[in-house]
């Protein structure tokens, strides 16, 4: 299972702590969770000998560990990456207008991205495309209404318009988090109702949703779930 051990939570802590340190710590953290995230992953799809697609790949720790499973992995971000020896196959664009024909990936993944598109719903459809169908789509995110989905502008973004709480965040939050952040800039108002009600206009079946890194369960919890879920995982058919 995607659990984690009760002693991996304070390396989990560490890591997060560190992650804007240098581009290294980002990675280290991105690879971290990689690693449990597999697990879960496994439960529902094998990744060896999978043409599979990174969405908003970052730093690289998420692609380092898909690759290590044997996975064949594209990844695609806005920005090219500050270190491309990690990436068998980079390509630089736009996750709401992928580059790729239809029906083309055994499996797509995409942590932490929805948040930050202004039109989500035309993301879910460019993934819904360019999957193979019964092909699964690993979608995840920290839904808005949790401690955590302000990203770096928590908890400012709960009661302030978004100058305002880039101001608060960077006048009182850790300042290293501005000088190596993928996490910056815009974000929007997902929660899961949301990304339920979308994934399922855009074509997709909903197989199960998990709570990232627990063995309980909150985000099958009505109204509760979007306090509780620290982090939700969707697995997605076509």
């Amino acid at each position: 299972m995607s659990k984690v051990k009760v002693s991996e939570f304070a390396e989990f802590y560490r890591l997060i702590r560190q992650r804007t340190v240098s581009e290294k710590h980002y990675i280290r953290f991105q690879e971290f969770q990689a690693e449990r995230v597999v697990r879960g992953i496994a439960e529902t799809v094998g990744l060896k000998g999978k043409l599979m697609l990174d969405l908003g790949c970052g730093r690289g720790g998420y692609t380092k560990i898909f690759q290590k499973q044997g996975g064949i992995v594209v990844s695609l971000d806005m920005e090219h990456p500050p270190v491309p020896k990690l990436f068998r196959a980079f390509v630089q664009g736009d996750a709401t207008q992928l580059p790729f024909k239809d029906n083309t990936f055994d499996f797509v993944y995409s942590s932490s991205l929805i948040e930050h598109l202004p039109v989500p719903s035309k993301f879910l459809k460019e993934v819904c495309r360019v999957i193979k169908k019964g092909a699964v789509f690993y979608l995840s995110f920290p839904p808005f209404y949790t401690p955590v989905g302000g990203h770096q502008f928590k908890p400012y973004n709960m009661f302030l318009p978004e100058r305002a709480a880039t101001f608060m965040a960077r006048k009182f939050n850790n300042s290293r988090s501005y000088k190596y952040n993928d996490e910056r800039g815009k974000l929007y108002i997902m929660t899961i109702r949301k990304a339920r009600k979308l994934a399922k206009a855009a074509g997709f079946t909903i197989l199960k949703t998990k709570t990232r890194f627990l063995k309980i369960n909150p985000s099958r919890i009505p109204l509760l779930n979007e306090i509780l879920t620290w982090h939700v995982e969707f697995y997605l058919q076509k």
